[in-house]
This record gives structure tokens, sequence and C-alpha cells, in this order.
């Protein structure tokens, strides 16, 4: 499969390197399939593949799961039931009917870094050229779902979070919601 995508990959897109080196690329799609030594779940697959798709840093070229399970996911899957929008490369929520006040600065999620959290979640959003500003926004829209596949299903959150105008860093457990519900 991996050898189909890079076939794709350098038959089909006029500027390839453009942002990444031939060299580098290489060296990419050799870690990956050293990466891959066992059978592999679609999602195990997907987040190994997602993030060396997007070295090409075109925003029309992407990696994504099948439409089909994606809706079901986006529907269905128990998701961070928390809107956020982003600003500066920090999260803050963006809706005023939760249990964390509007403009809440989110910290952590179950004990792992907001920092940790995006460096794992970037990699799998697409972008023209090295543009954050658009993988900020898409992640706004899609952060449950790119969640729930980088850190699997949870049913339950814990969220630290900082309310606006205050310094003091609070805690809250918050129950996963579906992704329609969301």
């Amino acid at each position: 499969d991996l050898e189909v995508l890079r076939k794709a990959l350098e038959q089909g897109h006029p500027a390839l390197h453009l942002y990444t080196p031939k060299d580098d690329f290489d060296k990419k799609f050799e870690r990956t399939n050293q990466s891959f030594d066992r059978p592999m779940t679609l999602r195990e697959f997907y987040l190994e593949v997602a993030p060396l798709v997007e070295k090409v840093y075109c925003g029309h070229t992407y990696f994504d799961l099948p439409q089909k399970l994606l809706n079901s996911l986006l529907k269905e899957a128990p998701q961070f039931p928390l809107p956020l929008i982003f600003l500066n490369k920090k999260a803050y929520l963006d809706h005023a009917k939760t249990e964390i006040p509007l403009g809440a600065e989110i910290t952590a999620i179950n004990g792992i870094p907001m920092k940790d959290v995006m460096e794992r979640l970037l990699p799998q959003v697409r972008s023209d050229g090295y543009n954050a500003t658009m993988k900020y926004h898409i992640l706004a829209d899609d952060f449950g779902l790119r969640h729930f596949l980088s850190f699997g299903q949870k049913e339950t959150f814990r969220v630290d979070y900082v309310p606006f105008g205050s310094a003091e860093i609070m805690q809250k457990q918050i129950p996963a919601i579906s992704g329609k519900k969301l």
C-alpha cells in the first residue's frame, strides 16, 4: 500500500519536491516502510502515512480515511466534547454552554499538555507550504475526530484549563460526546 501511494505521488504530483527535497522524502518513506513490521489496522496505517503525505505541503494533497468511515466516526465516535479555537498556538474554549467557561485556555487533556497534543495532531493536517494558520483553522473544525484517531477512544476527559482573566489552572472531568452532538 505504501509503494502504491509513493508511485501515485511521484507520478501524479507536479511539485512533489518543492518543499521537501527528494532525498528527504526517500528517507521518510524508508523510515515509514520500516515501521510496518507487523499487520496494522487502518487507523494505525493512517497515523503513519498521513504525516508523511503532509510533507508535500500541498493543501490539495492529503491522506485520509475512507469517506464512509469518516462519516460514521464524525457522527458516532465518542469525541472530545469541547469546541476549540486556536489563537497564537493555544487552544481556547469556543462555546458558552459547557462546564468550562467560554474563552478558557485548555492547557492539558488527560494529563497531556496541549503543546504535546498539538505536536501529535498537526502533522496530520494539510496546508499549503509552511502555512500553519490553515492547519490550526482545520484542526479547530475537527479536533474531536483527530484526537479520537490519535489518542484512541475515551469515555471521559480530564481537562486542565485556565479561565479567561485568571492565572489559576483548574481541572474538570467531562464525558465524551458523539460527533453528531458535538
